[in-house]
């Protein structure tokens, strides 16, 4: 399932960082860095990434989303350094 998300998010959000993992229990994170989400808000981010997944919703019954975009994401890294 893993190689299915990561494969249409991908294809969807040309990510320059992805990482998908489950949880356990049909519970799966994202984390994703994407130029698509600059000067989008975070539930369009978020819309995005539930659009790109939505034939996979069957088998999944939670989703952890972090969705940067690359300037964000080195911030974040840059903050717990």
């Amino acid at each position: 399932m893993d190689e299915k998300i990561k494969s249409k998010l991908t294809k969807e959000l040309s990510p320059s960082y992805l990482e998908v993992f489950e949880e356990g229990g049909a519970k799966w994170t994202v984390k994703v860095t994407s130029t698509l989400f600059e000067g989008k808000s975070l539930i369009n981010r978020h819309r995005m990434i539930n659009n790109a997944l939505i034939d996979e919703f069957t088998e999944i019954h939670a989703l952890s989303i972090v969705a940067k975009t690359p300037q964000e994401w080195e911030n974040l890294k840059n903050m717990i350094r």
